[in-house]
């Protein structure tokens, strides 16, 4: 068996209890079964997308542009934008469903995109696994040699969220807003696919090893604006400050000290971190954090050699 293939499984089952973990946490409660059947209706959309969308499309466009031209090159990287974002939103026909109508609301936006895009990403984590194998490359190497694929499929997992955000954000207000928001989400994931395109032609002289350096870079700078932009737009801009730059009370000793930047360890919006007070270690949720101005249990103001 192609080693690619136990390198997919491994790296669906660390996508969904990491990206599911971090769903799980930003979720209500009430929501949390609906969003699991998002999860389940998203895994076969990445491959019915390009089989049952992006082949037959391309081929009555190429019919029109030709194989071989400059139109066709340009028609292709628009691709997996104009096919993937509206495949992405089918699992919200369930909001047709009685059981289910009225749940997409402005505080679970983000918990929704999560959930669309972790189910569109593993699913594509298999598709693209799929490629590699019938390539006919790489069927010699072990498993632990698919490492790149490991970190660009885990991360996407996350990106495909980031992109379809917009979508719902503009769903939520208004359905004749959708297409405004489907057309930023495939802005936006044409902007993240376009430097692979540069890499296979070899942009400005630079070989497609350096290029290889470069993709991976920028698509982990677009995981951390991901992560920063969905934080953003689920918690709003005075919550999304306390989460990065607000202190803890400490669940023991009850002192409120500014949260280490180093020396711990993230989980979601949970981190195990140690009070410099009384030098226990804690997992703290980072929704719990306290205005820097907030008082003490006995209306004294925090230690400022704590800070």
């Amino acid at each position: 068996m192609h080693g690619i293939y136990p390198a997919a499984v491994i790296t669906a089952v660390v996508a969904a209890l990491a990206w599911g973990a971090l769903l799980k946490q930003l979720a209500d409660p009430a929501d949390r079964r609906w969003l699991l059947l998002l999860v389940v209706l998203g895994l076969p959309l990445s491959v019915t997308a390009f089989y049952a969308m992006r082949l037959p499309l391309r081929a009555v466009v190429a019919q029109v542009l030709g194989d071989e031209t400059a139109a066709m090159t340009a028609y292709r990287l628009c691709e997996a934008p104009l096919t993937e974002e509206p495949a992405k939103l089918a699992p919200l026909l369930t909001l047709l469903i009685p059981a289910f109508r009225g749940r997409l609301t402005r505080r679970n936006v983000v918990p929704v995109t999560l959930a669309l895009g972790l189910g569109f990403g593993i699913g594509e984590i298999f598709l693209v696994a799929q490629f590699v194998a019938a390539s006919g490359k790489h069927g010699d190497l072990p498993i632990y040699a698919f490492g790149g694929f490991f970190n660009e499929r885990l991360i996407v997992c996350m990106t495909h969220a980031g992109f379809t955000v917009w979508s719902l954000l503009a769903l939520q207000r208004s359905m004749r807003l959708l297409p405004f928001g489907l057309l930023a989400a495939m802005a936006l994931h044409f902007a993240a696919n376009f430097p692979i395109f540069l890499m296979n032609i070899e942009f400005g002289g630079i070989s497609s090893g350096t290029w290889a350096v470069l993709v991976q870079v920028w698509i982990l700078l677009f995981l951390v604006g991901t992560a920063a932009k969905l934080t953003y737009l689920h918690f709003g801009p005075e919550e999304f400050a306390r989460l990065f730059w607000g202190r803890a009370r400490c669940p023991s000793c009850q002192t409120i000290y500014q949260r280490p930047l180093f020396m711990a360890l993230n989980w979601g919006v949970k981190r195990y971190e140690r009070c410099p007070a009384c030098k226990h270690w804690h997992w703290i949720d980072a929704r719990d954090n306290v205005a820097p101005t907030e008082l003490l249990h006995d209306g004294s103001k925090s230690n400022p050699s704590q800070d």
